[in-house]
């Protein structure tokens, strides 16, 4: 099995010193996990999403997000595990200093493909855990939608 995408403990930076120096070299945070991360994520394979389970909803849930993560947020592969955190997902696979707008625009592709409204408060708990929480918590919500209908 593979290691989930997750930042180390020192990303994001927590002191003011290491928030200014981030992205100078020797002064700010060690960024080079990003080049790990991203060598993680593309020797994923096919075999990866067996970690899904056979949930035929969840599967295509998981299709969703994997090709937008892949497309928009621009990881090299198109597997994802659900131990992965959603945080570093969203961020990349390496480091910028201008914010790439994934949550904003992953907000945006769900209300259009889903209808589902997601909060910016909801969006920010969710982010907080893994990507199995984000496609649990759409296919409940989806689920919940097609009984009140």
């Amino acid at each position: 099995m593979t290691a989930p995408l997750r930042w180390p403990e020192h990303f994001p930076p927590s002191t003011g010193v290491e928030r200014f120096f981030i992205g100078v070299r020797w002064l700010g945070p060690d960024l080079s996990f990003f080049q790990a991360l991203r060598a993680l994520q593309a020797s994923r394979d096919r075999s990866s999403q067996s970690a899904w389970g056979n949930d035929v909803e969840r599967r295509k849930l998981v299709r969703f997000f994997s090709a937008f993560l892949h497309r928009y947020v621009r990881w090299p592969g198109r597997y994802f595990i659900p131990e992965d955190a959603l945080a570093t997902c969203l961020y990349g696979p390496k480091f910028d200093m201008m914010d790439n707008h994934a949550y904003e625009v992953l907000q945006k592709r769900m209300l259009e493909r889903f209808d589902l409204a997601l909060g910016d408060a909801e969006l920010e708990r969710l982010a907080k855990g893994s990507l199995a929480d984000v496609v649990d918590y759409v296919a409940a919500s989806r689920k919940g939608a097609r009984r009140r209908a």
